[in-house]
């Protein structure tokens, strides 16, 4: 799987390159026009990264690729739910408009994940976190720090069902990477491994390969 933008010169002939190779081709980081992102759809590049950050937003005179992601029914997208990248209200209602079926939760997590506050050294570059919150030099937001049971427990605070987060957190994932058919949900013959999360919210029980770990 890889993420480009497809104005770049000869994008969209890259995602066609690629899309016939096999690979997952996501579009993300990008300015690109209603015209372009049309394009690079019909090349294969049906699915968009980390939502709503490094794209255009939505305008009501002009659609960016917010909107254009929101009105095309095919289109899929995964959405980094720590409440920092995106604000909880935001985060829901794309999830809601797109429809569970359609999105992934990812965590965008960087190294000094589940280390705490501090500082790190991260890419050649000081990496500050605090609050949950990571910033680099320049200011900006350098990743998450969240893991993906966060992520869980976001979505079902949010008033999400427990089949739609599994369906987000777990089974469109694997459709998604095309692996749908060995693991991502419960069915005789795909690989158990499961989290069972408890109404706490912590995880209850851990199974991997069928074996029960924890």
């Amino acid at each position: 799987m890889t993420t480009l933008a497809p104005e770049i010169e000869g994008g969209v002939e890259v995602v066609r390159e690629l899309n016939k190779q096999g690979w997952v081709v996501s579009i993300g980081h990008t300015r690109a026009g209603v015209e372009v992102l049309d394009q690079a759809f019909a090349a294969g590049g049906r699915h968009l990264t980390h939502f709503y950050n490094a794209m255009t937003g939505l305008h009501h005179r002009d659609v960016g690729v917010v909107g254009w992601a929101l009105t095309n029914g095919e289109v899929t997208f995964d959405i980094i739910a720590d409440g920092i990248h995106v604000n909880e209200r935001p985060l829901e209602f794309a999830c809601r408009a797109k429809g569970p079926e359609k999105v992934t939760l990812i965590s965008d997590s960087v190294a000094p994940t589940g280390s705490g506050d501090g500082s790190f050294e991260l890419w050649g570059e000081k990496i500050t976190v605090e609050n949950g919150r990571t910033q680099n030099e320049r200011g900006s937001i350098a990743g998450s720090v969240i893991t993906m049971l966060e992520a869980v427990n976001r979505m079902r605070g949010l008033g999400f069902s427990d089949d739609e987060v599994a369906m987000m957190a777990s089974r469109n994932p694997a459709r998604l990477l095309g692996i749908e058919k060995k693991k991502g949900s419960i069915a005789t013959g795909k690989r158990a491994d499961l989290v069972l999360i408890g109404e706490d919210g912590k995880p209850a029980a851990v199974m991997v390969g069928g074996e029960i770990l924890q």
